[in-house]
């Protein structure tokens, strides 16, 4: 079976190109970042969703505090959380 390999550079590639991007698309990469500790790549992104005009859900902010927790921005995350 074929090794899957992760690459946060081209899932935002990707994400970017993407002509039309809905909510499970945003939170794919929101969590995307997320994991690889790209805490300021995942607020930027975050922002970007909410001046989209597309509201975001629960998983979306699961996404976006998780990006802060791994990256030690704990008041940017216990702010946005208020």
């Amino acid at each position: 079976m074929p090794s899957v390999v992760i690459d946060i550079d081209r899932a935002r590639w990707i994400f970017n190109k993407s002509p039309v991007r809905d909510i499970c698309m945003w939170n794919a990469m929101l969590c995307g970042l997320a994991m690889h500790g790209c805490g300021e790549d995942a607020l930027e992104l975050f922002f970007q969703l909410e001046k989209t005009g597309i509201k975001p859900n629960d998983i979306s902010f699961i996404g976006v505090l998780h990006a802060c927790s791994h990256a030690k921005l704990v008041t940017k995350g216990h702010t946005l959380f208020s």
